[in-house]
């Protein structure tokens, strides 16, 4: 088996921004024997910018990844995404595909045992001999978590890999038992199999993992939510440009209505009570008679 760091995300912060990022990931790596520049640090094809707002995001993989973890590490970036991934080789006299479909079949096996709902969807790819590979997803695209199984072509034939998809909470704390050394079979297999552990069982897969796994902890999530990076946004802005256009601060105005809303309610609340106190006073008059 060979595990590795698969795909890393992180926001971006005001002290190293967009700007710095694009700067150095486009920095030259040059080769030491001959002084030719080979490729930049991390390559275009290997990362995506997000901006929401005011808030960015970058995402690596295909190699990327590791570039960014080193970047991660020395800004003390926040983590939103990582994924750990396994290579198997399947039993003897079983093709990867097939083995692919057995472990499926484990999984789904588990959750209808354990009355857990988990979407379930699979696509179909051709590999160079014309023949079909399904790759099995578990879980939503946007989910806390997404187990993937798929054939994989290698120089040493094929192999099944195994994917554990996390993100927010999931992916930090992942990512703190990890970060030591990103290339640490040892780690990653600690990783792997405890995701294991989590999110299915222990040794459901029938890997043969003999080994302690860790528990990973799922802290609260302390993310803006997208309500409110809507309005530390769009509405800030638009706020701020009504202000410098016509002077008039609707930040203002929508506070008052807020506290008008709420005044509201406490008085209809106040009216409520009163009404309900006269009624339970007439019904004890009336039971009284």
């Amino acid at each position: 088996m060979n595990f590795g760091l698969d795909y890393l995300g992180c926001t971006l912060t005001k002290a190293y921004d967009v700007y710095e990022f694009m700067n150095e990931s486009s920095s030259p790596v040059f080769n030491r024997e001959t002084g030719d520049m080979i490729n930049s640090k991390i390559p275009k094809s290997q990362h995506k910018i997000y901006t929401y707002g005011s808030i960015s995001s970058v995402n690596a993989y295909s190699g990327g990844q590791f570039g960014l973890a080193e970047i991660v590490l020395r800004e003390n970036l926040k983590v939103t995404r990582v994924d750990i991934k396994a290579d198997i080789q399947p039993p003897k006299g079983i093709k990867a595909n097939d083995y692919g479909f057995q472990l499926r079949d484990k999984i789904d096996r588990f959750y209808e045992q354990e009355k857990r709902k988990s979407q379930y969807h699979y696509h179909r790819s051709p590999n160079p001999k014309g023949e079909i590979y399904f790759t099995h997803v578990f879980g939503g695209r946007d989910s806390e978590k997404q187990i993937r199984i798929y054939t994989k072509s290698t120089e040493n034939g094929e192999v099944l890999r195994i994917e554990f998809q996390c993100r927010k909470e999931l992916a930090r704390s992942v990512w703190e038992h990890c970060k030591g050394n990103i290339y640490s079979q040892d780690l990653l297999s600690l990783v792997f199999f405890s995701l294991e552990g989590k999110l299915l069982r222990k040794n459901l897969l029938g890997l043969h993992y003999t080994g302690e796994i860790t528990e990973l902890e799922r802290e609260s999530d302390k993310l803006v939510s997208d309500r409110k990076r809507w309005i530390l946004t769009q509405v800030k802005q638009a706020v701020l440009k009504h202000l410098k256009e016509t002077g008039e601060d609707l930040s203002l105005l929508l506070y008052q209505e807020v506290q008008a809303h709420f005044l509201g309610i406490a008085e209809s609340n106040k009216q409520y009570d009163q009404l309900s106190e006269q009624a339970q006073r007439t019904i004890r008059l009336f039971l009284a008679d």
